[in-house]
C-alpha cells in the first residue's frame, strides 16, 4: 500500500500515526457511504428538526448494528 501525504514523515511512529489517521478517515467515508444507501435524504419531511431526528435515529441504529457485528466477529 502506498499513501500520499503532504506531511513530513520523520520516523516509524509518525508513519504509523498517519496510517491510523488514514484508516480512521476511511471508516468515516464508509459510514457515510452506507448511510446514503438508506436514501433517507429523499424522505418527505416538513422541518429540519424532523430530518435531524431521522438522521439521529439512523445513526443510532447503525452504531448498534456495528457494535453487534464486532461482538459476533470476536466470537
Amino acid at each position: 500500500m502506498m499513501l500520499l501525504t503532504n506531511l513530513k514523515v520523520k520516523d516509524k511512529e509518525s508513519a504509523e500515526h498517519l496510517v491510523r489517521l488514514y484508516f480512521l478517515r476511511w471508516r468515516i467515508e464508509e459510514y457515510f457511504k452506507a448511510k446514503k444507501e438508506y436514501k433517507w435524504e429523499n424522505s418527505l419531511l416538513r422541518t429540519l428538526e424532523s430530518m435531524n431526528n431521522l438522521n439521529l435515529m439512523l445513526t443510532l441504529v447503525m452504531v448498534h448494528l456495528s457494535i453487534n457485528v464486532e461482538k459476533l466477529d470476536k466470537n
